[in-house]
């Protein structure tokens, strides 16, 4: 993901926004590839549950990232909104989460 920093009163003040540019197809339909989306850098926690930027080992990749109700220690389910890609759960303790999405806007 290409990016570029901003601050912004978005989220907490002053916190600052990275914009990125949506790769590949795995959120489709809910983000596609080369919609540019704004992360909030500040709200790295998953409660309540949405769409985040995470490091997966490999890239940074965004997916939707949820509490597992009841777990011991915390544990966090990721998923692909496109069916074709399987979700999986981590502990939270293991999973790097940059940023909550906080808007999308569709290339000209």
């Amino acid at each position: 993901m290409g990016d570029l920093s901003l601050r912004s009163g978005i989220g907490r003040s002053g916190t600052p926004l990275r914009i990125t540019i949506v790769k590949g197809g795995s959120m489709e339909p809910t983000l596609r590839a080369g919609q540019l989306v704004a992360v909030d850098t500040g709200d790295r926690v998953p409660s309540p549950p949405g769409l985040f930027v995470i490091w997966d080992g490999l890239g940074l990749v965004i997916k939707r990232v949820e509490p597992v109700a009841g777990s011991s220690p915390p544990r966090v389910r990721l998923s692909a909104d496109n069916p074709r890609y399987s979700a999986w759960e981590l502990p939270l303790d293991d999973v790097d989460i940059e940023g909550r999405v906080v808007g999308c806007w569709q290339p000209m």
